[in-house]
């Protein structure tokens, strides 16, 4: 969603007209897009294959496996909505921003429209490893070209057998000043005293937040003035009648979700003043550069976007050891990876980084300058509007 709004921006400013469809709409993100100049309405008709770290559908889970099933049933629906669109925006091409639209991108092949699809996700197991396959012959067979975010995701998806790798972007050249830090700290309650470390996950599981949860626990007796802001996780519940009910029948079956579960947690009187939270923030940025430091103790490989955030504004991060973690943490130089999963790991690393501040200041130093080489958004937008050149010129030639 963030790296999609600098895209747009870049795209916008180099004079492009820009049309995103909201498959989930938000009035939120929908101001996001707008401000940047794009044209946004919203096609919930499209559905979405709830498979990778994003949410995938499991076996065990009957509300997952209800929701994708009705994902199917809008298949075609979907298509429809899709090809009404092309032809209002007759667009020159079309950007799929994640692999759980493949359930339309069968739709496009014949559209005479190039498709580039950007994959923002790791896949996963389950299913005896035909969600994959089926994800992986849409990923090489629907596109015209992919983008993955790096070379694990790539490897992991097709086998290297296509694709580019464009790293994930931040304004590197746009640091957030002091008087908008100090908004952030005074907007989350901050006291000078307070030793505030960042958390960027919300109360989504794959985020790591039970690892978190506990690691807090274990550090609370040392660090009583620690504080986790946690930007987004502030909790928006639905007041229909029917929300209302599965949130009061669902945990007594046993089968609350996991945000519901975390959020009963954070709120319990031990983990009181802990979590401080907010709704959704459109700049993230002076956010983190309000805390010493970053966690982001995911429990499934993915992209971390807000560990280059972080290191964006000049933030170590402790991150867990897993595939799209580890391709942005230099352990002991950017910061510390962690076994997934483990919080006494994750309460050990934090405690080491509250200790030594001065440490953590230098791996943050350091994390910056790489940030600035890898993920410029000016450098890498460019990078995906010439693959969008490269594509339009290459259907033209076989027009």
């Amino acid at each position: 969603m963030v790296s999609l709004r600098y895209l747009v921006e870049g795209m916008v400013a180099a004079d492009h007209d820009v049309a995103v469809a909201m498959v989930e709409p938000n009035r939120e993100v929908r101001t996001l897009y707008e401000t940047c100049g794009a044209q946004v309405f919203d096609a919930p008709e499209i559905p979405l294959f709830r498979h990778t770290t994003a949410g995938w559908a499991r076996l065990g889970d009957p509300q997952a496996c209800a929701y994708q099933a009705r994902g199917i049933a809008k298949q075609f629906a979907g298509m429809a909505t899709i090809h009404r669109m092309i032809h209002k925006f007759r667009p020159d091409l079309i950007h799929l921003n994640s692999v759980t639209l493949a359930l339309v991108a069968s739709g496009l092949r014949g559209s005479d429209v190039p498709v580039v699809w950007h994959v923002r996700e790791s896949p996963v197991q389950g299913y005896f490893g035909m969600r994959r396959r089926f994800l992986r012959e849409r990923l090489l067979h629907e596109a015209d070209e992919i983008i993955f975010l790096s070379e694990s995701d790539r490897e992991a998806w097709v086998q290297g057998r296509r694709g580019q790798v464009v790293h994930n972007v931040v304004p590197v050249h746009s640091q957030p000043d002091a008087a908008a830090i100090r908004r952030e700290r005074e907007r989350f309650g901050l006291t000078p005293e307070d030793r505030a470390v960042a958390y960027v996950g919300g109360l989504s599981e794959i985020k790591g937040i039970f690892p978190l949860i506990a690691a807090v626990r274990e550090l609370r007796p040392r660090f009583p003035r620690l504080r986790i802001v946690a930007p987004g996780m502030e909790l928006t519940e639905t007041t229909s009648l029917k929300a209302r009910i599965a949130r009061t029948l669902l945990p007594a079956l046993g089968l609350a979700r996991d945000y519901e579960r975390a959020h009963r947690e954070i709120m319990k009187p031990d983990l009181a003043g802990i979590f401080c939270r907010s709704s959704f923030v459109h700049d993230i940025l002076p956010v983190i550069a309000a805390c010493e430091f970053l966690v982001f103790p995911s429990t499934r490989p993915h992209f971390a976007r807000p560990v280059v955030e972080a290191a964006s504004v000049g933030r170590a991060a402790i991150g867990s050891n897993l595939s799209g973690v580890r391709d942005l943490i230099e352990s002991g130089h950017t910061g510390a990876l962690v076994p997934p999963a483990d919080p006494h790991a994750l309460a050990t690393a934090m405690e080491r980084f509250l200790t030594d501040p001065t440490v953590t200041t230098s791996m943050g130093a350091v994390a910056r300058m790489v940030a600035s080489q890898r993920f410029d958004a000016a450098a890498q937008v460019q990078r995906i509007v010439d693959i969008y050149e490269v594509v339009k010129r290459q259907r033209r030639t076989t027009a």
